[in-house]
């Protein structure tokens, strides 16, 4: 098993994503474990998003 640190609140989502939950109207932000590539996804006011495996 290998422990890897990311700065931030990140929790897994689904292999091989991590995620925060963008608190404080801030994009929420996943990161690919395997890749390391980064997307931000900005979220509507008055809207929520649930990112998971599906």
């Amino acid at each position: 098993m290998t422990v890897r640190r990311l700065d931030g609140a990140f929790n897994l989502t689904g292999w091989p994503w991590a995620g925060d939950d963008g608190i404080g109207g801030q994009p929420v932000t996943q990161f690919n474990l395997t890749t390391g590539q980064r997307r931000s996804l900005s979220v509507p006011a008055g809207q929520e998003l649930f990112c998971g495996a599906a």
